[in-house]
């Protein structure tokens, strides 16, 4: 594997800067955000218990991450 010499950075010009079609996807995402959080509140209230946990998991990883797996190593 090549090495980047001490004190040069693998990326000088940095990341890219987002484009205004990027940038208005990501807008238009965001609106959305409001309706599907009530969508999935009202799934959560469901009889059926698959789509209610279904519902359920993003909301939990949003607000306290994936579960950590433990990994064995010997």
């Amino acid at each position: 594997m090549a090495r980047f010499e001490k004190g040069k950075s693998g990326n000088p010009s940095g990341r890219p800067k987002q484009t205004a079609e990027e940038l208005d996807l990501i807008k238009a995402c965001k609106s959305k955000v409001p309706k599907a959080l009530d969508k999935l509140e009202a799934l959560m209230d469901s009889e059926h218990e698959g789509i209610a946990l279904n519902a359920s998991l993003p909301i939990s990883k949003r607000a306290y991450g994936k579960q950590r797996q433990k990994i064995n190593t010997t």
